[in-house]
């Protein structure tokens, strides 16, 4: 390689290494450039997790309406069920009789011949207290009535609600059916009892009737609501009963809640003989 040509070539070298250099990204680039990029991959994630986030508490949100909805339309039906069999055949006709038992808790007998004189008790209602309930309904597909329980308890930092049926001479054991309509995690921030109990009762009675002192002169049928356990007597008075419940749903640290409240009555005793027989 003679001189001239020697030198081209190192010109074209020197030429060629300039360019490269200055076509190269210099540190301070690469740092901004990495930088930029970790800025948009971390709003990228925020927006796909705000997406699935919102998802989830949609999700969440219709599971805890779903479950209240259901547990307020078994309650109600349990209610619209329950009826002391004797009643529901329309063998109980003397109306001073049927009124004896429902103010004082006495014994009925039918007053139907091909009973031969069977007592029944008016049992619509067998317990009633803020956290229980047992009614004696036809809600199972054998022959008779059943003895429904719904219980709200409190398990291992739960609140549950329960339903259970047994024959109609023994409740509260679920021999023939037992289910967890809900259970919610107890709220830290409050009394376990503004979770558990969950159970009123509203009665009526004609004063004359329910109270031991002379009666008015008008003879007013009252009503009142009680919040705690109903006396065994008192039973009988009751005609509807007030639930509130709430369902919190909580789904990979999101939580969801559904609440309702709800007066269902009695149906069996809206009839107009057992108004009259309470005095309304």
């Amino acid at each position: 390689m003679n001189a001239s040509a020697h030198e081209r070539f190192h010109h074209w070298l020197r030429a060629r290494s300039v360019g490269v250099w200055e076509g190269a990204f210099t540190l301070i680039e690469l740092i901004v450039a990495m930088v930029v990029m970790a800025i948009v991959i971390s709003m990228i994630g925020t927006i796909v997790m705000s997406a699935l986030r919102g998802s989830t508490d949609t999700r969440s949100g219709a599971v805890a309406d779903a479950t209240v909805q259901r547990a307020t339309l078994m309650f109600t039906s349990d209610l619209s069920a329950a009826i002391t069999e004797d009643r529901a055949q329309s063998k109980l006709r003397q109306p001073r009789v049927l009124r004896e038992a429902v103010v004082n808790g006495t014994l009925v007998q039918s007053s139907d011949p091909a009973d031969g004189g069977r007592i029944a008790d008016i049992d619509d209602v067998r317990m009633a207290t803020s956290r229980e309930v047992q009614l004696i309904a036809d809600v199972a597909p054998v022959k008779g009535s059943e003895c429904v329980t719904w219980r709200s308890r409190a398990d291992a930092g739960r609140a549950v609600l329960e339903r259970l049926i047994d024959p109609a001479a023994s409740c509260g054991n679920g021999a023939l059916g037992h289910e967890i309509v809900m259970s919610s995690p107890l709220l830290p921030n409050a009394a376990e009892s503004a979770s558990l109990d969950i159970f009123s009762y509203h009665m009526m009675c004609a004063s004359d009737v329910c109270s031991a002192s002379p009666a008015p002169a008008d003879n007013v049928c009252e009503s009142w609501i009680v919040h705690g356990a109903v006396a065994q007597k008192q039973l009988r008075w009751v005609v509807a009963v007030e639930v509130s419940i709430q369902s919190i749903i909580d789904e990979h640290r999101s939580a969801a809640r559904s609440s309702a409240h709800l007066t269902g009555e009695i149906t069996s005793r809206r009839a107009p003989t057992y108004r009259a027989a309470l005095g309304c």
